[in-house]
């Protein structure tokens, strides 16, 4: 990982940078990494995982949200991953103070874009202490799921177990649901 000679803080990215119009900013380790708007297909199967968790929340004090940024100052870092689920009251805090999360997500989702690397912001979820990860390739209709240190490999016609106190699990096929 290269760190950058003059890095931000999570503060003054949170006080100064309003981003650019078109663009999803992220700070990681200290720099913005800006990139383009999902396509088409990644905002399709973003849909199908928050309509997936959505319901597997129901009934819980979870909420599904997602295109948020998340700060983490220990890694000086706010990602913000495509979809994630979180304690219902502590999203209802960040918005009432009008601010980023600044709790780890129970779990968080990324959806691989065909240029992304996805290698650091996975290091800073993990350190962070987020219980499930899932990085979601949607080229290989596959999603890495990491938990603690571990992870696992899911393709097509399997389940992924939810993370505690989350219930049930989500079909692989679901996810996919819908893709050319």
């Amino acid at each position: 990982m290269a760190i950058p000679t003059n890095p931000i803080t999570v503060e003054q990215y949170l006080d100064s940078f309003e981003g650019y119009p078109g663009l999803r900013d992220e700070l990681i380790h200290g720099r913005i990494v800006m990139t383009p708007m999902p396509k088409p297909l990644h905002q399709h199967i973003r849909q199908n995982i928050a309509d997936l968790l959505d319901a597997a929340c129901k009934g819980t004090e979870y909420t599904v949200n997602g295109n948020s940024n998340i700060q983490f100052p220990s890694s000086n870092s706010a990602p913000s991953p495509d979809v994630f689920v979180v304690a219902r009251n502590r999203w209802k805090d960040a918005i009432r103070a009008d601010t980023y999360l600044d709790v780890p997500p129970l779990l968080a989702v990324e959806i691989l874009s065909p240029s992304e690397d996805v290698n650091e912001k996975t290091d800073i979820y993990r350190d962070a202490g987020v219980m499930a990860l899932w990085i979601v390739e949607p080229e290989n209709r596959t999603v890495v799921v990491y938990s603690g240190r571990e992870n696992s490999l899911y393709k097509e016609h399997t389940e992924i177990r939810l993370p505690f106190p989350l219930q049930g699990s989500v079909q692989i096929d679901l996810i996919f649901a819908g893709r050319p």
